[in-house]
């Protein structure tokens, strides 16, 4: 987030708060988990099916800040 001076700071910051409360916050948990869980089962798909071509091939690479961006983008996507 990119502001100009400290006022407009000010003005996002009271803005954006309320969804960082400890009360909000537990209602991410259930998507974390659940976006958790299908990111695990992709890597876990992706390392079974290089397995074989590692050896040969070098296996195949993950992005993962991809993932974990795809991940961030199911839980706040989902969470409005």
């Amino acid at each position: 987030m990119c502001v100009h001076s400290h006022q407009d700071w000010r003005t996002l910051h009271k803005a954006w708060q309320p969804l960082f409360s400890p009360g909000s916050l537990s209602c991410y948990l259930g998507l974390m988990e659940d976006s958790a869980i299908k990111l695990t089962k992709r890597l876990e798909a992706s390392a079974a099916s290089s397995a074989g071509a590692h050896a040969s091939a070098g296996g195949s690479r993950i992005n993962i800040s991809e993932e974990l961006g795809l991940m961030t983008l199911q839980v706040s996507g989902r969470q409005w």
